[in-house]
């Protein structure tokens, strides 16, 4: 399994050159790529392998770009020829608008909110959980809000944690989610320091300062492309 830190200037990636953390998403896909083949050329043994790729959150729109940037280079010859099967995106970001209207009826599919209130918020909104057209259509948004409140948005069987402490568990849900993968075995904690997109929270153009520049910083504003 290999592990990127991509784009440069995040995780254990860096540059010689400062030039290199001026970067976007084209960028980073041939960079990314790049990797990939200088990688295999150096481990030829592992070509014969099936290949994916995968990754979580912003991969949802990286990974199909890195992803259609392998099948052009394999239909271009390039080499080494890699094993490429697809690709794997968890919990990902696709579009904006998109993703915060995926919010309801994934609430209602996991059965967090009921039917009468799915059925209530749909009709009011008319679809549109992104820009509600209504502020009765903001009002049962905040009834279904109010579910999902607590809710750890990673993962919403497992309880949300600040720092070293669980900020509470939504007892709303089904007990065989709240048992499901319950174990004795001590395990080790993720924190979560604030909320994840799109829930409830908009990207914003900007510049993402490459670690290097945050560790010598008093204070800089960070966007997410």
């Amino acid at each position: 399994m290999i592990f990127l830190d991509s784009p440069v200037g995040v995780g254990m990636s860096y540059s010689r050159n400062r030039s290199d953390y001026i970067t976007s998403d084209k960028i980073t896909t041939l960079d990314s790529h790049k990797f990939l083949l200088e990688w295999f050329k150096l481990y030829p043994e592992y070509l014969s392998n099936p290949f994916f790729i995968a990754g979580e959150a912003f991969a949802g729109i990286y990974i199909p770009l890195l992803s259609d940037q392998v099948m052009k280079g394999l239909e271009a010859g390039d080499k080494p020829t890699l094993n490429f099967k697809g690709y794997i995106i968890g919990n990902g970001i696709c579009d904006e608008v998109f993703d915060h209207n995926a919010i309801v009826p994934f609430a209602h599919g996991m059965g967090l909110i009921s039917d009468e209130l799915y059925q209530d918020v749909t009709k009011v909104c008319e679809g549109n959980f992104y820009k509600p057209p209504s502020l009765d259509c903001e009002f049962q948004l905040d009834k279904v809000y109010q579910h999902l409140d607590g809710l750890n948005v990673d993962n919403i069987i497992k309880p949300c944690f600040i720092g070293k402490k669980i900020r509470h568990e939504n007892t709303k849900l089904r007990l065989s989610f709240r048992k499901l993968g319950e174990t004795e075995r001590p395990l080790p904690v993720r924190t979560r320091m604030f909320g994840r997109w799109p829930f409830k929270a908009a990207v914003k153009p900007g510049y993402a300062p490459s670690w290097l520049e945050l560790l010598n910083a008093t204070q800089i504003r960070m966007f997410r492309r």
